[in-house]
């Protein structure tokens, strides 16, 4: 089963994000599946078997499209059933981060697991982002970091954090995270040219900046959310209309969109510290534009959590989510390589 790829192009998301006078760029960032069966090869997706295990999962393989490292793929729990055991037929499957910024990459995860004979089951880990210069009105990222660190300005939710930054004669931050242990949503807001700088350039990133009208001159940041359990409804809090998340609409970018202004209204919400006892009664702080307040509810229905295998499942989402970080880079095969492995496997 084969999707077509093309370069997605992106939003001009500036009235809904950044304001009339600068531009903004949505991505998904993370898509990672919980798909259930034995893993077969695949038809058309040459997979390879690394012989390399992770923490929790024996086999780990990478997957091909002709010679494009795509995919990979975790299975077979070392412990699986029982009191704390994982699903016996649990897999992990993750597309590389240059296949998300190709169009529709959710039908493409999805025709990755049906051709190994895997169902998808439900989402486990999925990141949505949006990139921008500033916030409205030139409202700097580092300035809300700073004025946040100062107790200026106070956040509401969860505010506990990890800051990283540098100083050259003051001190400069260019990361900030909030999270706590299982919680459903993390938030990270960064300097993702210092990153890139630093780490390493991705040039499919850079070119949708280029696309999406980016000053290319200054730096770009991401306001970025891990979202661990994508079972959700979330409710206008001024319409009462609600909405239950699926995450097979996000090949539609304007569905990207609407979770990352939800993800923004109820995860990064900042406030003027005018000294009252409330956080929610301070002056809010104006970062983006067209912001609707919601209030989300996630779900643990007991028809799919219905065995202690799938509430041990849930209970490790973020442990199993950070499992495909093992993958090491260098199993990047060379092309001559595949070639040896596809005839071996395919008795050629």
């Amino acid at each position: 089963m084969k999707t077509n790829k093309k370069t997605n192009c992106p939003l001009n998301v500036a009235d809904n994000f950044s304001g009339s006078n600068s531009r903004a760029v949505t991505s998904i960032d993370w898509l990672q599946i919980d798909s259930r069966g034995v893993l077969i090869p695949s038809h058309h997706f040459l997979t390879f078997d690394t012989d390399k295990s992770t923490a929790i999962f024996k086999k780990l393989y990478m997957v091909y499209d002709e010679k494009n490292y795509v995919a990979s793929i975790v299975s077979e729990p070392f412990m699986s059933g029982g009191e704390t055991g994982l699903p016996p037929n649990l897999n992990l499957v993750k597309l590389i981060n240059r296949e998300l910024y190709y169009d529709k990459p959710v039908s493409r995860i999805i025709a990755i697991s049906l051709d190994h004979n895997l169902q998808p089951y439900r989402p486990s880990r999925i990141d949505v982002c949006v990139d921008f210069n500033n916030f409205l009105q030139g409202f700097k990222p580092d300035t809300l970091i700073k004025g946040f660190l100062s107790d200026r300005f106070m956040k509401k939710g969860t505010r506990n954090y990890i800051v990283q930054g540098k100083q050259v004669g003051k001190n400069i931050p260019h990361y900030i995270k909030f999270s706590k242990p299982r919680s459903n949503v993390d938030t990270y807001l960064y300097n993702k040219s210092h990153e890139m700088r630093e780490v390493k350039l991705k040039p499919w990133i850079v070119e949708r900046w280029e696309h999406g009208g980016l000053d290319m001159t200054k730096d770009v940041w991401r306001l970025e959310f891990a979202i661990h359990n994508p079972s959700f409804m979330y409710t206008n809090t001024i319409t009462g209309e609600t909405k239950q998340f699926n995450y097979e609409n996000l090949d539609n970018p304007a569905e990207v969109s609407e979770i990352i202004r939800v993800m923004i209204s109820k995860y990064f919400d900042f406030r003027r510290n005018t000294g009252i006892k409330e956080v929610s009664d301070m002056p809010k702080i104006k970062l983006f534009s067209g912001i609707k307040d919601c209030k989300i509810d996630f779900i643990r229905p007991t028809s799919v959590e219905s065995n202690k295998a799938d509430r041990n499942f849930i209970k490790r989402l973020k442990e199993l989510n950070n499992e495909v970080r093992t993958v090491d880079i260098k199993l990047a095969f060379t092309a001559d390589e595949l070639v040896r492995y596809y005839k071996k496997t395919r008795k050629l």
